[in-house]
């Protein structure tokens, strides 16, 4: 098929304002890697699975800290002995209901539980490796791939605004010159909030991509609007 000219001028009222909407996106090294999972543990009674808990996860820890990892920062004023944890809760001891008075039934004994999600940072992609699977070996449950993060993620929005911006005006041009027009004017930008699997990180606008499993993926999507004239 042949390619289309520009538009007869008849037809255009100049200026023409076009909006266009864009991704941009950076791909950088990671700064660190982020590692969770759940532990939890039983005991005779509640201050005992507390206590054990406590505990277990000094000694895991010190596990991770002996493969070069360490905890994830936690939110200012917050003590790991503190029982307003926000990842640690106490269950209620099981078979709280009291036992049927039948002749010669086994009770059985009533145990309480504690459970905590752990959070472990590693400076590389070996050692995160390690640390899961310490974690696996130990036994807890639902250990998360390594994350990769960015400890300044201005950086890499910085990058992908950049990227956003040039693939905006790339796609403005493209309009102009079909209608045999320039882009004279950036007149407005909108950008999409950031709403993505990183939000749980506390780390916007990541994404974790298989093809690149010690990089950080930082998006941008914005809506432009250009003003395009003889």
């Amino acid at each position: 098929m042949a390619a289309q000219g520009p538009v007869p001028a008849a037809l255009i009222q100049a200026p023409v304002r076009v909006e266009v909407v864009t991704i941009g996106q950076s791909v950088l090294p990671a700064d660190a890697f982020r590692i969770t999972a759940d532990l939890t543990v039983d005991a005779d009674d509640q201050a005992a699975a507390d206590a054990l808990m406590v505990k277990t996860r000094a000694r895991l820890e010190g596990t991770a800290a002996a493969l070069g990892g360490h905890e994830s920062p936690r939110p200012a004023g917050w003590h790991k002995l503190d029982t307003s944890d926000p990842d640690m809760s106490s269950g209620a001891p099981f078979n709280q209901m009291p036992p049927p008075a039948i002749e010669g039934l086994v009770v059985v004994r009533e145990t309480a539980q504690s459970n905590a999600r752990l959070s472990f940072d590693a400076p590389d992609l070996p050692s995160a490796l390690r640390i899961i699977a310490a974690l696996k070996a130990a036994g807890l449950r639902q250990v998360t791939r390594p994350v990769p993060l960015l400890l300044d993620d201005r950086i890499g929005f910085a990058d992908a605004r950049e990227d956003v911006l040039r693939a905006a005006q790339g796609k403005a041009q493209a309009y102009a010159r079909t209608l045999g027009l320039h882009v004279v004017a950036l007149r407005e930008i909108h950008e999409a909030p950031e709403v993505n699997i990183s939000r749980m990180l506390e780390q916007p606008s990541l994404f974790v991509d298989a093809k690149f499993p010690d990089k950080v993926i930082t998006r941008v999507q914005i809506a432009a609007e250009y003003e395009i004239a003889p």
